[in-house]
């Protein structure tokens, strides 16, 4: 690559992080003070929960943590910790995450290997770090934080044969910029890029619920 190639292509993904971080700013702006609240408090919370679970049923904060969020792929969330139950007293219980291999990670870890070593991918590695405490500075960009990101809207649907469009697709490189953006809205409003990540999940989810259903029945 040129310099010039270079420069051309550090001048699109300034332009996109821009544009992405528009995007996500007209979405916590337009979410009320409670649901901003509620995204400021909820890794923090959810790490409460975990935490609590594994007190219960003698496992570290970070197994719980690393468990569940091998599994959270496809998950509703609210079920995880259920469902690291049931992984903890039956490894071959049934889970509708997207892919066995997550839940033998979810297995393994439970079973004592370091979640570090175990978990794939930056968005579950993110999640980890910030539901067990390890990396408070972590961003979270699934599916619905990048649908916020580029400013459209597409339909998870819980299907085999589905394939997401090309669009859709979070790869490293939209990842990363997405993940600078959501940080740039994070430093203007004074808030933890986590706290605004989970902000526009939780409103972003609340005002496409009924899309999504309309259009999942209507496929």
């Amino acid at each position: 690559m040129t310099n010039a190639q270079r420069a051309a292509r550090d001048a699109r993904d300034a332009r996109d992080v821009k544009r992405y971080a528009a995007n996500i700013l007209a979405m916590y702006l337009d979410a009320d003070d409670a649901t901003r609240a509620a995204g400021a408090v909820w890794y923090a919370l959810e790490r409460e929960r975990c935490s609590d679970h594994g007190k219960r049923y003698g496992l570290t904060l970070d197994a719980v943590a690393g468990a569940a969020s091998a599994i959270s792929p496809g998950l509703r969330w609210e079920h995880a910790l259920s469902y690291v139950n049931a992984l903890q007293f039956n490894p071959r219980a049934a889970v509708p995450t997207y892919n066995k291999l997550f839940v033998r990670r979810a297995v393994a870890i439970l079973k004592g290997a370091r979640p570090e070593d175990v978990l794939g991918g930056l968005k579950v590695r993110a999640f980890y770090g910030l539901l067990s405490g390890h990396d408070l500075d972590a961003v979270v960009i699934d599916g619905h934080a990048w649908n916020i990101a580029r400013g459209e809207f597409e339909v998870f649907r819980k299907r085999p044969d589905y394939k997401p469009s090309a669009g859709m697709e979070v790869t490293k490189k939209r990842y990363r910029l997405a993940t600078l953006a959501y940080r740039e809205i994070a430093d203007l409003m004074g808030e933890p890029a986590h706290s605004v990540q989970a902000a526009t999940w939780i409103h972003w989810r609340n005002i496409t619920t009924r899309k999504a259903r309309a259009a999942v029945a209507a496929a």
